[in-house]
């Protein structure tokens, strides 16, 4: 991708930016995951070197491209003599050339070399995309943890306010003589185990916001807060079931595998260019010079322009006889390079393979689990709700009344963690398909995957 095409991609980039993730707040409003996103692409330094990384690419091929091109050199020389013979003349040179020399073939070394350039600025280019999506899933995992950890929060605060409550009801049965002593210090052990969980998951939220900081490229906390109602609830990213259909789409959709397509090309291209260095070279060679000495009656300038001016145009060959093997030697590292690439491609796609396939079956797992939490949570809440009724009436005692509100607080718990588990499972499979951009895009948009 040339910088007309990069240039390209980055004003859709920021036309796409601008319709899915409007406005960015991260100081005064809530940070949505569209503004997070926006955020990361202006600031992460990985996305920032990969971008540097094409523009030096970039300058390469511009060089190789000038291989094509004459060069040109102008000399001007002076100089000012001394004669000692049989009298001492003392007489003043000048000479000026122009000399122009055009390769006119070299073995096809400039047309390898460029197109050996121009395949790295594409792997480049898709070593850039590829950051971007492996930024997409950083992102967006580091969001959705921290959306869990302020949920699982208030799930905290919650609990510790139902623990106070209980225990100042039980303060005053105690004190009509309904309740002994040592429900009420139960209660109180439970409220500080209600107090140390809050702080638990005080510290997880902070620990999280650091790592969403992080990702976004900030090294300092602007105080923002997370909120994204389009993440909020049961919200899912469909993925199909066809393994073998995920690792085709893998294959043909993942940058990196393109990439390294395209460094394999460069490889070969390279090879070429090294076996060119026992060819024949042709030059067209010309110039045009001309010389000034002030023993002659001309002026200057007549003898530059007229009586001194000469010019020549020629072509030179250059056949190289021996080079201490240079060339062989060349050649051979060449091909061993070549052999490297395409034994990296090979395990890169079992590396593809592996981790696709481990991340479709955590999210399978991740599926099963929220399920069961839900299951779970449904009937912890209605226990609760029946042991709380009878420990009113002293049915129950307050060993069963924490337990059951243990069990609600678990549940609930679960359920978030599943939750957000469960999402951050599918979006990592999409990632290892290529496809989080845009299972990200749906999501954003509330449509479904089919």
């Amino acid at each position: 991708m040339n910088q007309t095409r990069l240039n390209g991609a980055a004003a859709s980039l920021l036309i796409l930016t601008l319709i899915l993730f409007p406005g960015i707040g991260l100081a005064g409003s809530p940070l949505t995951l569209s503004e997070a996103l926006e955020t990361a692409l202006a600031n992460n330094p990985g996305l920032n070197l990969a971008s540097a990384n094409v523009r030096s690419a970039e300058i390469r091929v511009a060089s190789e491209e000038s291989d094509f091109l004459p060069t040109v050199s102008a000399g001007l020389s002076a100089a000012e003599k001394y004669d000692n013979g049989y009298e001492t003349v003392n007489y003043r040179t000048a000479q000026a050339d122009v000399t122009a020399r055009y390769n006119l073939y070299s073995g096809g070394v400039n047309t390898a070399s460029l197109q050996s350039a121009q395949k790295e600025l594409s792997a480049a280019d898709l070593d850039y995309e590829q950051k971007r999506q492996s930024l997409f899933l950083e992102v967006a995992t580091a969001y959705l943890d921290v959306l869990g950890s302020e949920e699982i929060l208030t799930v905290m605060e919650e609990d510790l306010e139902s623990a106070r409550v209980l225990l100042e009801k039980i303060e005053a049965m105690f004190e009509a003589g309904s309740r002994p002593v040592t429900d009420l210090y139960q209660q109180q052990a439970a409220v500080k185990e209600a107090e140390l969980s809050l702080l638990s998951a005080r510290r997880d939220l902070e620990v999280s916001r650091l790592k969403l900081l992080t990702s976004l490229g900030l090294d300092e906390d602007p105080g923002f807060s997370v909120s994204d109602p389009v993440l909020k609830g049961n919200r899912k990213v469909q993925i199909s079931m066809d393994i073998d259909e995920l690792l085709k789409g893998a294959m043909a959709n993942r940058s990196d595998i393109a990439a390294q397509k395209e460094r394999i090309e460069a490889a070969r291209e390279r090879v070429t260019e090294a076996k060119s260095g026992n060819s024949v070279t042709a030059d067209l060679t010309g110039s045009i010079s001309s010389v000034y000495n002030s023993l002659n009656d001309e002026t200057m300038w007549e003898q530059f322009s007229n009586d001194s001016l000469a010019a020549s145009v020629g072509i030179s060959l250059t056949l190289p006889l021996y080079d201490a093997r240079q060339t062989q030697n060349a050649v051979r590292q060449a091909e061993t390079e070549l052999i490297t690439k395409q034994t990296t491609l090979s395990q890169m796609k079992l590396e593809i393979r592996e981790e696709l396939g481990q991340a479709f079956e955590d999210y399978q797992t991740a599926e099963k689990s929220l399920e069961v939490s839900e299951a779970r949570l449904q009937w912890a809440e209605k226990a609760l709700e029946s042991v709380k009724a009878r420990y009113e009436t002293g049915a129950a005692n307050l060993v069963e009344l924490n337990d059951a509100r243990s069990e609600a607080i678990g549940s609930r718990y679960d359920v978030v963690n599943a939750r957000y588990d469960c999402l951050t499972k599918a979006l990592t499979t999409e990632f290892y398909q290529g496809n989080i951009e845009s299972a990200i895009r749906m999501l954003l948009e509330g449509v479904e995957k089919s």
